[in-house]
C-alpha cells in the first residue's frame, strides 16, 4: 500500500511538472494527459472533468482522458442528465459517491458519442469539487467492470488535482481573454493613432504599447526602455520642455502631464505627439508609477497649419479688398474738390496733351509745381487715361508720414517686426498693384528709404519690413514735390539715382498767377459746387470781385482760391458773392494792369512762397492756428501739420 501511495505522489508530481510547463495556449492538452495518467494509474476507463449545471440538472464533460481507443468521451459535446436524487446528492452534500450498476436513461436527443458508454459502466465516482466555495465542477471516474473498489485515501489528493484542473482551464481561458483583449486594444490604438505607455519609477523600466513604437518609428528590439531612450528621441528643440513638466508632474500629486512636441524617428522624419497622463504616488509621497497616452496628431496639425494658411490668405485678401475700397473712397473724397480739370488756357491744354502722351506706357512720371496747384488732380488724370484706369489708385503723402513708420506703410510689414507691429499690415505698393501709385511730395522721403524705393521703381521687388520673402508687384510710379530736387540732389539730401529714375517724363504744373485766364471759370465751377453744399442761391459775381481775383498773385494757388470761394459763399446773404474781408484787398490792385503784376518782385524760391503765404495768413488770423477761423482751417492743413511747417520755415510769432 505504501509502495502505491508513493507512486501516486510521483504521479502527481509529474502531473504538476506538466502543467507548470505548459504555456496557455497548450493547457487543455496537459490537462488532458493528466486525466490520461490518472486513468492509466486507477485502472479506470475514463477520466473526466465535468461541469456540473444545477439549472438543467446536468452534467457537461470539459476534458476527459481515457485508455479505451474507441468510445472517448468528447469535450464539450457530451452532456450527461442525472437523477435529481443523484445530482442534490454530489451538489448538497458535497461529498464523494459511488453510483454501481446504473441502468440506461431514456434516449437523448442528439447524444453525444461517449454518452452511452457512460451509462453502460456498472461502477463510476464523482468527486465534488469546490471552487470559490462553490460546488461547480466534478471529477468523474468511470469503469465497466463492477469489481473495481475504491480506495478511499485518494479522495482528498484528486479533489485537490481536480480543483488545480479547474483553476488552470480557468487560466487558460483568462488568458485567452486577454491576449484577444490585447489585440483588440492594440487596433484600437492604431486606427486611433493612440498609444499606452507605463513607467515603473521604482526600477525605472518604461514600457509602450505597440502603437506608440509605430508612432515613434522603431522596434520594439530598438528601444532600450528607459527614460533616457524615450528622451533622445524627442526633437531637440523640445527636449527641455518635456523634461521640465515631468519634473513638475513628479513633484505635484495634482499636476496633470498634458503636453505637445515634436520626435525625431530614426528615419529622419519628424511627427507631432500629444501626451496625457499623470503620476501614482506612494502614501509617504513617493512617485512610483507614472502612465498616459501618446497621440500621433501630425495629420492635424498639418491641416490646422494648411487652414491658418488659406484663413490668413482669405484674411490678406480680405485686408487687402477692404484697405483697396478705403483707399479709393478716401481719394473720391479728396478728389471730390478736384473732381475735374478746370481750365482752357494754353497751359492746361500743353499739359493734358503731356498727359495724352504717356498715359498708355508704365513710364515713370515725375509732377513738379509749387503747392496748390492741382499735382494730385492732375496724377489722378494721368491714370484714368491709362491702361490701368481699372486698377487701383493709391495716394501716399510723403511729408505727411512719420520717418519711423513710412517704409511700413509704403512696404508692408510682418506681425512682430517692431514694437506695437501687433498684427500683419499691407504696404501701399502691394496695394497699387496692377493699378497707380501717387508718391506726393517725394522730396520728403527719407534719404535711408530711397534705395528701396530705386529698387522697386527698377525691378518692381522688396521686402516687406521683418520679413525676408521677396513681393513682386506691377506698379506704375507717379511722384510729385514742390522742391527742387536738382538743389536737394547737390545737397546731399536726394539720391541722384533716384531723381533719374524719377525724372523719365517730368510735367511741370504752373501756378495760377501764369493761368490767369483760368480764375473765372474756377470761381464759377466752385461757387455753383459751394451752393449746394451750403444750401446757397448765388448766381451773381461783380466785375470787381473777379477782377480782384485775377489781380491776385494766388501763393497757395487752386487750393487757396478754393478757400477764399467757400467762404465768400458761406457769408454771402443774397444772391451776389461777397469776398468780405477775408482777403486783403488793399493787396489787390484791380487797376493794375497784368504785366505790372508779372514784373513784381517775386519770392527767390518755393519755400519763400510758403513762408510769405503762412505769414499773411497768420496775420489776417491774429496767429490763431486752431479752431474755426484759425490758420490751419484756412489752409486745410492740420494743426500739427502748420506747426511743423512754421517750424521748417522758422516763422515765429512777433516779441517771442
Amino acid at each position: 500500500m505504501l509502495e502505491e501511495r508513493l507512486r501516486f505522489e510521483e504521479l502527481t508530481v509529474d502531473i504538476l511538472k506538466n502543467l507548470v510547463n505548459s504555456v496557455p495556449p497548450s493547457l487543455d492538452k496537459a490537462v488532458a494527459e493528466a486525466l490520461k495518467m490518472i486513468c492509466t494509474f486507477f485502472g479506470v476507463d475514463y477520466c473526466a472533468l465535468l461541469n456540473v449545471s444545477a439549472h438543467k440538472e446536468q452534467i457537461k464533460v470539459l476534458l476527459s482522458g481515457s485508455t479505451q481507443n474507441q468510445g472517448k468521451l468528447i469535450a464539450g459535446t457530451d452532456i450527461v442528465p442525472i437523477y435529481p436524487m443523484v445530482y442534490h446528492r454530489v451538489m448538497e452534500q458535497k461529498e464523494p459517491h459511488i453510483f454501481l450498476s446504473l441502468k440506461k436513461p431514456p434516449p437523448l436527443e442528439n447524444p453525444g458519442i461517449g454518452t452511452w458508454h457512460l451509462w453502460d459502466s456498472h461502477n463510476f465516482r464523482i468527486l465534488p469539487l469546490k471552487i470559490d466555495g462553490r460546488v461547480t465542477h466534478a471529477l468523474g471516474l468511470w469503469m465497466k467492470s463492477n469489481t473495481w473498489k475504491w480506495p478511499p485515501m485518494y479522495t482528498d489528493r484528486l479533489q485537490l488535482l481536480g480543483e488545480l484542473f479547474v483553476k488552470t482551464m480557468s487560466y487558460k481561458h483568462d488568458y485567452e481573454y486577454l491576449v484577444q483583449n490585447k489585440k483588440m486594444l492594440d487596433e484600437t490604438e492604431r486606427i486611433a493613432s493612440l498609444g499606452s505607455w507605463r513607467w515603473d519609477l521604482t526600477n525605472g523600466n518604461l514600457s509602450w504599447s505597440q502603437e506608440v513604437y509605430r508612432i515613434f518609428g522603431v522596434k520594439e528590439q530598438e528601444f532600450d526602455g528607459t527614460y533616457q531612450g524615450f528622451l533622445a528621441m524627442i526633437h531637440p528643440d523640445d527636449r527641455q520642455a518635456v523634461e521640465q513638466t515631468v519634473k513638475e508632474c513628479l513633484r505635484d500629486p495634482h499636476k496633470k502631464y498634458d503636453i505637445e512636441h515634436r520626435l525625431v524617428r530614426p528615419d529622419g522624419s519628424e511627427r507631432i505627439v500629444s501626451e496625457r497622463g499623470e503620476v501614482r504616488f506612494s502614501k509617504d509621497g513617493t512617485p512610483t508609477n507614472m502612465f498616459g497616452t501618446v497621440f500621433d496628431i501630425t495629420e492635424r496639425k498639418q491641416s490646422e497649419i494648411m487652414l491658418q494658411k488659406a484663413f490668413e490668405e482669405i484674411s490678406w485678401h480680405r485686408k487687402q479688398l477692404e484697405a483697396e475700397n478705403i483707399y479709393l473712397r478716401n481719394e473720391i473724397g479728396i478728389s471730390g474738390d478736384f473732381s475735374n480739370i478746370v481750365g482752357t488756357s494754353q497751359p492746361i491744354q500743353h499739359i493734358m496733351f503731356r498727359i495724352k502722351q504717356v498715359a498708355q506706357m508704365n513710364t515713370t512720371v515725375l509732377l513738379t509745381g509749387e503747392t496748390g496747384t492741382g499735382k494730385g488732380v492732375f496724377a489722378r488724370a494721368l491714370h484714368d487715361s491709362s491702361n490701368r484706369k481699372t486698377g487701383p489708385f493709391v495716394q501716399v503723402n510723403c511729408a505727411g508720414l512719420p520717418a519711423n513708420l513710412i517704409e511700413s506703410e509704403l512696404f508692408g510689414r510682418e506681425k512682430g517686426a517692431f514694437t506695437g507691429a501687433t498684427e500683419k499690415q499691407i504696404g501701399r505698393f502691394e496695394l497699387a498693384n496692377s493699378g497707380t501709385i501717387f508718391l506726393d511730395e517725394i522730396g520728403e522721403l527719407p534719404i535711408e528709404l530711397q534705395p528701396k524705393l530705386l529698387r522697386v521703381i527698377e525691378s518692381g521687388e522688396f521686402e516687406r519690413l521683418g520679413s525676408p520673402r521677396t513681393v513682386r508687384v506691377d506698379v506704375r510710379i507717379v511722384a510729385c514735390t514742390n522742391r527742387n530736387l536738382k538743389e536737394q540732389v547737390k545737397k546731399g539730401l536726394f539720391r541722384k539715382d533716384l531723381f533719374y529714375r524719377l525724372n523719365v517724363f517730368p510735367i511741370h504744373i504752373p501756378p495760377l498767377r501764369e493761368r490767369r485766364e483760368d480764375v473765372p471759370l474756377l470761381v464759377h465751377y466752385y461757387v455753383e459746387k459751394f451752393n449746394k453744399r451750403c444750401n446757397k442761391n448765388i448766381t451773381v459775381i461783380p466785375k470787381e470781385t473777379m477782377a480782384a481775383l485775377q489781380a491776385y498773385r494766388w501763393p497757395g494757388n487752386v487750393r487757396e482760391l478754393i478757400n477764399v470761394v467757400e467762404r465768400a459763399v458761406i457769408v454771402s446773404n443774397n444772391s451776389v458773392l461777397h469776398i468780405g474781408d477775408h482777403l486783403e484787398i488793399s493787396s489787390f490792385d484791380i487797376h493794375r494792369a497784368e504785366s505790372d503784376i508779372e514784373e513784381e518782385k517775386q519770392p527767390d524760391n518755393l519755400s519763400d512762397v510758403e513762408r510769405e503765404h503762412i505769414l499773411s495768413i497768420l496775420m489776417k488770423t491774429g496767429w490763431k492756428i486752431e479752431g474755426s477761423g484759425g490758420a490751419a482751417q484756412l489752409l486745410a492743413l492740420k494743426p500739427s501739420t502748420l506747426r511743423a511747417r512754421m517750424k521748417k520755415l522758422n516763422i515765429t510769432r512777433p516779441g517771442r
